[in-house]
């Protein structure tokens, strides 16, 4: 019969969490793999993306499987007969995206311009021209009107794009239930490569012994 231990001994041994401890639990201070450090937020774990119908429908089944269980979710989840499925490919990116763009809260990151914020900021350049001709103001300028997405970047904005691949996995495996510690990241990082490839590699080998100077 194990020993139970004495309870008193170990209620004198805990502590009353901090308030550190908590926000620890949801983020803080974060060095990414790239060697970059951003407060990050942790805004309820995956299924807070789940609830607010931000996960892609190709990725539902996956996700909520891995929620069920308990898991985090794994690049070989996204094989389809052994052979990466490029619709799930896409999406999870996209999702990676979401993530970070609402888990970093320091430095801000921005979504990538796109034709319809062309759209928005040239009909408010053109409001703006049009009650400057009304009603001139010296300290006022006429604003130009942009053709392209990339005209509206900015050098003091950080975007998404601008982030690299490997720290939006990052951020995206711990808020799926993984870890943050990175040494375990990049070791779990090569096994799923390494998996992924093994999982490929036979069809890659059928494919070159099908082709007419194979061999």
């Amino acid at each position: 019969m194990g020993k139970s231990g004495n309870p008193a001994k170990k209620a004198e041994e805990r502590r009353i969490s901090q308030v550190g401890d908590f926000k620890k639990r949801l983020g803080g201070l974060t060095e990414l793999p790239s060697g970059v450090t951003v407060k990050l937020r942790n805004p309820g774990g995956m299924r807070a993306f789940l609830g607010s119908g931000q996960i892609p429908n190709s990725l539902m089944g996956m996700i909520q499987e891995g929620l069920n269980k308990g898991k985090n979710i794994k690049p070989e989840a996204l094989m389809k007969d052994k052979a990466l499925d490029p619709e799930m490919i896409k999406d999870i990116m996209v999702l990676m995206d979401t993530i970070c763009l609402q888990t970093i809260v320091d430095p801000k990151v921005h979504p990538v311009p796109t034709d319809e914020d062309v759209e928005t900021f040239n009909e408010k350049a053109r409001v703006h021209n049009a009650t400057l001709e009304l009603t001139p103001n010296k300290d006022a300028e006429m604003i130009g009107l942009v053709e392209d997405p990339e005209e509206l970047r900015s050098d003091f904005k950080l975007y998404i794009d601008e982030i690299p691949d490997e720290d939006k996995q990052f951020i995206f495996q711990w808020i799926s239930g993984g870890t943050r510690d990175l040494e375990a990241f990049r070791a779990q990082l090569q096994n799923n490569v390494a998996a992924v490839a093994a999982v490929a590699e036979p069809k890659s080998d059928a494919l070159v012994a099908d082709r007419p100077d194979a061999g």
